[in-house]
């Protein structure tokens, strides 16, 4: 499977007012989630309705996004797709480290961006 190594997925179409855990519970039907990383207004600090999310396994990642893509949830379509590209903030300063570089934040937000363009193209794509 392509997407073996990629080991996050996009969430979006949230209800804002959902926290960590209620995501969670949500994706637990499809397997132990090892981290989630929900995105949040810097000066509200509410959710901004997406987030990633990475599975023990890499299976429950694509169990989910076939799943939920499309699925409604208290009115709202979820979009579940693939994050090839989004590292959070461990991992990339780890990957600073291994490969060289400095500013390990900035480059973290612009993967982050990176990643949530791709999504967002993908979804466009997909309605059109």
């Amino acid at each position: 499977n392509e997407y073996k190594n990629a080991a996050y997925i996009y969430i979006g179409g949230l209800d804002p007012q959902m926290e960590n855990e209620d995501v969670a519970e949500i994706l637990e039907e499809w397997g132990p989630v090892a981290d989630i990383r929900l995105i949040r207004d810097k000066k509200t600090t509410l959710s901004k309705g997406y987030g990633f999310v990475r599975y023990e396994d890499w299976r429950s990642g694509v169990l989910a996004i076939d799943n939920l893509n499309g699925f409604e949830l208290n009115g709202r379509m979820l979009r579940v797709n693939h994050a090839p590209d989004y590292r959070n903030e461990t991992e990339q300063e780890r990957y600073i480290e291994r490969w060289g570089g400095t500013s390990g934040k900035k480059i973290h937000e612009d993967i982050q961006q990176k990643a949530t363009n791709a999504v967002q193209e993908h979804i466009k794509a997909r309605r059109n």
